[in-house]
């Protein structure tokens, strides 16, 4: 059965003010971003996992795996996140997206943190917060930039904290800061509810 992109209820058009005002862009850009929300969301290049076993956006994408069907299994949604240990409102989102992991982690939800600090600066601040009970999801440092690039630098982001939202058909449905997250996976995990009842309605 074909899946409905996530993307296509109306509750991304309800909250799309609230991302991007928690990502102003500078009035001096022309250019339109290379990456907006309703894209393919690319996939992510790490140099080491801190945190959680590793995850691709595309699995089907990689040399010698056959893609799941949908009575196989469910892809995940992504909560892509752009970090670092030396930014406040970084720390203070750790809480907040723990919660939302154990929240909506039963529903395939997926929390992947990524830094591009050096691995040694990283992983004593990552092992700290796991002895606190905190950082509940994948922790990653960037290899060499290439996701920091195809996410925050194509999709025009001037700062830190960011989150990028992947749905199950591998499309960013909405960015914006951290601390709205978990309004956006209400909306979103209601708008996938209707979608159900109207399919069972019609069969």
């Amino acid at each position: 059965m074909k899946r409905t992109p996530m993307y296509a209820g109306l509750w991304v058009m309800a909250i799309a003010a609230m991302g991007l005002m928690a990502a102003p862009m500078s009035h001096a850009e022309e250019e339109e971003p290379s990456l907006q929300v309703g894209d393919k969301a690319p996939e992510i290049t790490i140099s080491e996992w801190l945190r959680g076993e590793p995850v691709r956006i595309h699995p089907e994408e990689e040399e010698g795996v056959q893609p799941a069907s949908d009575e196989e299994a469910e892809r995940p949604i992504y909560a892509v996140e752009f970090w670092a240990t030396w930014c406040p409102p970084c720390r203070a989102s750790i809480p907040h997206l723990s919660e939302i992991q154990d929240e909506y982690g039963e529903k395939g939800v997926k929390v992947v943190a990524i830094t591009r600090e050096d691995v040694e600066d990283v992983r004593p601040f990552v092992e700290e917060q796991a002895e606190q009970g905190e950082m509940r999801y994948h922790v990653a440092v960037d290899h060499g930039d290439q996701t920091w690039e195809a996410y925050m630098t194509a999709a025009q982001v001037p700062g830190i904290p960011h989150v990028f939202l992947v749905d199950r058909e591998g499309v960013i449905t909405w960015r914006g800061h951290p601390m709205a997250l978990d309004e956006v996976l209400e909306a979103m995990f209601e708008d996938e509810e209707s979608i159900t009842e109207a399919r069972a309605a019609s069969e």
